[in-house]
């Protein structure tokens, strides 16, 4: 295996190790994301000496450039939330322009992984195609376990995750507001199986598209499409994403059963993983962000 095999981590793990949810430590979590995401690349891949070394580069340098450039956007998109949350009338584009503004943080974020991942991709020989796509089949299908074997414990489970959340933001919420919460989860639609079934396929034609040893540019355009276009302003309703407007109402109800007091300690609590932000993003070492092979 060729040492920039590791690049394949900055693609495959490292959206989902960005994004898992959210609520930890910031500072505590961001320290331990290369360890995280050196021990998930093992899932995928095995490496030599000089693939290991270059795996530890790929990350040290990808985290450096996303702590310099990508944290003053989230700290920035932190705050206006903030606002929106303590002073309602003051900021009244806030949770309607939410959505929007979190995808636009999301492909910042993304853009810098596809052109070094399609160069790998499109160079994996037989060996390697085989190891990302028993990967890729075993995180499918435990996604489908959790999502879809028991449609009952998986509410259950989302609505334990989204107290277990906000009680992190707003403290201690009464029985009352929680049966108001449940209600919330309930009427929320989740297009979970769409969105598996949309991520099977896409798994299937990639692999497809290696097999027939493709160029770079060819793997790039099908990375973007698939990861960036669902994030894009869509030019109809995708079945595989969350209606914008039911996940504003959603928030919305979320918001309007809070006390005052309850609003306050939330945008503090915003503006505290702001500040965390900020701090993370004083590094004295940035690097440049990395080209990607296709012009946009």
């Amino acid at each position: 295996m060729t040492p920039k095999i590791s690049r394949t981590l900055t693609a495959l793990l490292l959206c989902a190790s960005l994004f898992l949810g959210s609520c930890s430590k910031i500072k505590l979590g961001y320290g331990l994301a290369d360890w995280y995401l050196s021990a998930e690349a093992h899932r995928y891949l095995k490496l030599d000496a000089a693939g290991e070394k270059r795996l530890q580069q790929d990350i040290k340098a990808y985290l450096r450039w996303h702590r310099v450039e990508m944290m003053p956007l989230y700290a920035s998109a932190f705050r206006k939330l903030a606002l929106g949350i303590r002073e309602p009338g003051k900021d009244p584009d806030g949770l309607r322009l939410a959505p929007s503004m979190i995808d636009g943080v999301y492909a910042s974020t993304v853009e810098p992984m596809l052109g070094p991942t399609a160069e790998l991709l499109a160079g994996l020989d037989e060996e390697g195609i085989l190891y990302l796509k028993k990967g890729m089949t075993a995180r499918l299908e435990k996604q489908k376990k959790k999502y879809l074997a028991d449609e009952k414990l998986s509410k259950k489970r989302r609505q334990a995750q989204v107290a277990k959340v906000l009680k992190d933001f707003t403290g201690k919420l009464s029985d009352a507001q929680l049966a108001q919460i449940a209600e919330l989860n309930a009427a929320l639609k989740m297009p979970v199986e769409a969105w598996l079934q949309d991520s099977e396929r896409r798994q299937r034609e990639l692999l497809e598209l290696l097999a027939q040893k493709p160029s770079p540019r060819q793997v790039e355009a099908m990375l973007r499409d698939w990861w960036l276009r669902p994030h894009a302003k869509p030019a109809k309703k995708d079945p595989t994403r969350m209606d914008p407007v039911e996940i504003q109402k959603y928030w919305q109800g979320i918001l309007d059963l809070l006390t005052p007091q309850q609003r306050i300690r939330t945008a503090e609590r915003l503006e505290q993983y702001a500040a965390d932000f900020e701090e993370l993003a004083r590094d004295p070492l940035p690097a440049p962000r990395p080209a990607p092979l296709l012009t946009p």
